[in-house]
């Protein structure tokens, strides 16, 4: 039998919203006995006519909202869209973005103390990842050539220390050799003697090599780019932690105080250079990497390729947003002036 009209009891919702339901519910019946009778046609029209009544009611009182705050003071709304404008086109100049790890972590963070200690020991551990999976066999002359001009390519950029390869690392079963001769030459995959087949046996079966240069179907390779240190970034870094951590400590004079200032923005404006150069490079990276995609396949990774990244995906959001702003602030200022014509 076709649905009744519910009773809906008064005392289970504020008014308004009780008038609201009980109306959206009543409509629904009577639709939902005129489409599907019974429960889930009655279930389903009620969401429906419910939705349709909380959108009209929502833009009624938007527009209502908008009416009293910006038509009815069309003057004051200029006054304060030019002032807010004025405002952040007075602060732009000195707005930055930093997506370094630095600005993510606590100042004197133990662990970090710790691992900024043995990275100055050990070195810098800046680097990027490049996968390459050819379309042809991984050790075949061909595609060992073609990583061979890859790895020379990226080696040849100004701030690249070294490149890693599946050419350059050494071989000690490709035949066997013993620690003499190790000692004497140490065998790569593009030394004379290197058997290929062993070649391929070895980095696939040892634990150097398996999953961290070569896939463990021996179809992908990886080259790791290492970047040089940067001395003069290392060593403002170094001065302003060590002063930073006097000044927590309250034992920082006026004259380590003041010299604490200029480090820090001494070392925000290197920072700033460090972080263009390095979007360069990865860009140079990518266009080599470019040249090669004909015969392989090739992704990019590392800490540097991500904030680089991520600074240029939040400069699109900004400059997106700005768009949006703009538009918004735009149609306003001409409510305002066809309200005051």
């Amino acid at each position: 039998p076709g649905l009744q009209r519910w009773p809906l009891p008064a005392s289970c919702l504020p008014r308004h919203l009780y008038l609201h339901v009980r109306r959206a519910c009543n409509d629904g019946i009577l639709i939902a006995n005129q489409r599907s009778p019974g429960l889930t046609g009655f279930l389903r029209t009620i969401i429906e006519t419910s939705t349709t009544r909380a959108n009209r009611h929502m833009t009624s009182r938007l527009a209502k909202y908008y009416e009293a705050l910006v038509l009815k003071r069309p003057g004051l709304v200029l006054i304060v869209v030019a002032l807010l404008t004025g405002f952040f086109a007075w602060h732009a100049p000195g707005f930055k973005l930093d997506a370094s790890g630095d600005s993510l972590v606590l100042e004197n963070d133990t662990a970090l103390n710790y691992y900024r200690s043995v990275r100055a020991r050990y070195g810098s551990d800046d680097f990027l990842i490049v996968t390459y999976t050819p379309q042809g066999d991984l050790f075949s002359d061909a595609v060992l050539d073609d990583i061979r001009e890859l790895r020379d390519s990226l080696a040849g950029l100004e701030r690249v220390e070294s490149v890693v390869s599946l050419l350059d690392v050494p071989l000690i079963s490709s035949p066997p050799v013993t620690l003499t001769e190790m000692s004497q030459q140490i065998r790569t995959l593009e030394s004379p003697e290197t058997d290929r087949a062993l070649a391929r046996k070895e980095f696939l079966d040892s634990p150097l090599y398996r999953n961290l240069l070569i896939s463990p179907d021996g179809t992908t390779t990886a080259l790791q780019v290492n970047f040089r240190r940067d001395d003069t970034y290392h060593t403002l870094l170094e001065r302003r932690d060590h002063l930073r951590a006097k000044q927590l400590d309250g034992h920082l004079e006026k004259q380590e105080a003041d010299e604490l200032a200029t480090v820090s923005r001494d070392f925000d404006i290197y920072s700033d250079s460090l972080l263009e150069q390095q979007s360069r490079d990865i860009a140079t990276v990518r266009t080599i990497m470019d040249g090669h995609r004909e015969r392989a396949a090739l992704y990019l990774g590392g800490v540097p390729m991500i904030v680089a990244d991520s600074i240029e995906f939040i400069r699109h959001d900004l400059v997106t947003l700005a768009h949006v702003r703009l538009n918004a602030s735009h149609s306003i200022r001409v409510d305002c002036l066809r309200q005051m014509a």
